[in-house]
């Protein structure tokens, strides 16, 4: 049996020449990109930390990233306006998709293969055909910029985030998370909560749930099915960047500007619990070993390592054993 979720046993930095925006795991969790300000991606040895390729080509800061599930591509977002798809070996340009009108803040490949989202400041998120690179749809129903996009683990749904600043009552209506059906291009539901700007999204393993962080400094924990806010994460002082789910939705990463990053307890929340008084999240453990805020955070898929990019200009992985064996 290994040590406490929490209890680090190593640790691999890497350096960009600016703020580090994204950072995502390989589907073999053998390698490790990352997504910077200073314009670049770069694909990196998890286990070594050494830099196996570096993907430029984006005019402006590159703010999201995202793998193809065989792991041979990669795409990425940037304030540029576009959507660019790399060789992930070989650190070539594939493509340029165009047609956004604001920088795209978010970036997402659908786990069948078959479809990419992007999310734009201009408010919108565009559903792409990832064979052909074509446009097949443009997805309008937020009030604000698009900042995060995510597809379901069976592909068929979308999950989009944005947002402002909302008094409390939170109207019901509030647009800052959205379902999506991918086949008909239809919103479906709508997650209310936050009170502030969504930064990032993730689904659950299984599908049922999706997490959020927002600027309100919260993670939150919502019911797909029902649309009820099951749990807040609460202990983060400063805006939430980052989340991600371990494997088998055991714990649960975030990241914040105020550079720490938490972990908590995975499977805290059930059904039972309502919207009007949701129940806090159990917090496991806090890393401090970043100069400046956490913009990303991300497992591996085993488990083992937890990666995270911040504005000090640093990528770093850390090996975390958890208090029970994967599996």
């Amino acid at each position: 049996m290994g040590e406490p979720v929490g209890a680090s046993r190593g640790i691999v930095v890497m350096r960009h020449a600016d703020a580090v925006s994204a950072v995502a795991f390989s589907p073999d969790g053998g390698r490790l990109i990352s997504a910077s300000m200073d314009r670049t991606l770069v694909v990196w040895d998890a286990g070594s930390g050494e830099r196996l390729a570096t993907l430029a080509g984006h005019h402006s800061g590159v703010t999201s990233l995202a793998w193809s599930p065989d792991g041979r591509r990669v795409v990425s977002g940037s304030w540029d306006d576009t959507v660019r798809m790399w060789d992930a070996w070989s650190g070539d340009l594939v493509a340029t998709l165009e047609g956004h009108d604001r920088g795209v803040g978010g970036v997402a490949w659908s786990p069948d293969g078959a479809h990419l989202a992007s999310a734009s400041g201009d408010r919108t998120i565009r559903l792409w055909d990832a064979a052909t690179r074509r446009r097949i749809t443009t997805l309008r129903g937020h009030e604000y910029g698009v900042t995060a996009v995510r597809f379901s683990p069976d592909s068929t749904g979308l999950v989009s985030a944005s947002g402002t600043y909302v008094e409390y009552p939170i109207d019901e209506k509030a647009d800052a998370l959205l379902l999506w059906d991918v086949a008909s291009h239809k919103r479906v539901a709508a997650l209310v909560g936050h009170r502030n700007v969504v930064r990032a999204v993730a689904f659950s393993p299984g599908g049922g749930r999706v997490i959020s962080g927002s600027d309100d400094w919260t993670v939150r924990v919502f019911d797909i099915g029902s649309g009820v806010q099951l749990g807040d994460l609460i202990g983060h002082r400063g805006p939430v960047h980052g989340v991600a789910y371990g494997p088998g939705a055991r714990w649960i990463v975030s990241g914040s500007s105020d550079g720490a990053i938490k972990l908590w307890e995975g499977d805290t929340f059930t059904e039972s619990h309502t919207f009007r008084h949701p129940p806090e999240g159990v917090e496991i453990a806090t890393v401090r070993d970043h100069e400046a805020g956490v913009n990303s955070v991300d497992c591996s898929p085993d488990g083992r390592w937890i990666a995270s990019g911040s504005d000090d200009c640093t990528v770093r992985i850390r090996a975390v054993e958890v208090a029970q064996p994967l599996g």
